[in-house]
């Protein structure tokens, strides 16, 4: 009878404890909540290496069709976004620029998503989906590699 009291009283500690490991896990994270109706356009800016090791070249796209919009906005909505301690982070790989009703820039960087000023971490890497939105966007692509030359 004892030994079930020891084994039933470890056990409940043990759910404790990781309850507590979770919560305080998951309490840093949050999502951004951007409402597509009030989003004018979106420009996304791409930084990519041209075919057989060639030059890193700067391009964008201005987003302005709403179904596009939609996309965009519901893929930057269904991101976690996790706290972490605010870094001087160098480089980048695509910067997603909304204007509307309210302004929002989102810089990625693997599993760190810079927005509005702020530095997140996601629980997976979004940088690869966010360039696979960027390829698959029908709309010009103007090369913006030496725009402050």
């Amino acid at each position: 009878m004892r030994n079930k009291r020891i084994k039933v009283i470890a056990l409940s500690i043990a759910v404790v404890l990781i309850l507590c490991v979770i919560f305080l896990y998951f309490g840093n994270i949050k999502r951004i909540t951007i409402d597509a109706s009030q989003v004018d356009s979106i420009k996304i800016q791409s930084i990519q290496q041209e075919p057989n090791d060639g030059p890193w070249k700067w391009s964008e796209k201005v987003i302005t069709r709403k179904e596009d919009i939609e996309k965009i906005t519901g893929f930057l909505n269904s991101i976690w976004y996790k706290n972490k301690k605010q870094e001087q982070e160098a480089g980048f790989d695509l910067i997603i620029i909304i204007k509307g009703k309210k302004d929002y820039c989102f810089v990625f960087k693997g599993d760190i998503i810079n927005s509005n000023g702020t530095d997140y971490r996601t629980l997976l890497s979004k940088d690869k989906e966010a360039h696979d939105i960027y390829n698959s966007l029908d709309y010009t692509k103007t090369d913006v590699t030496n725009f402050f030359e």
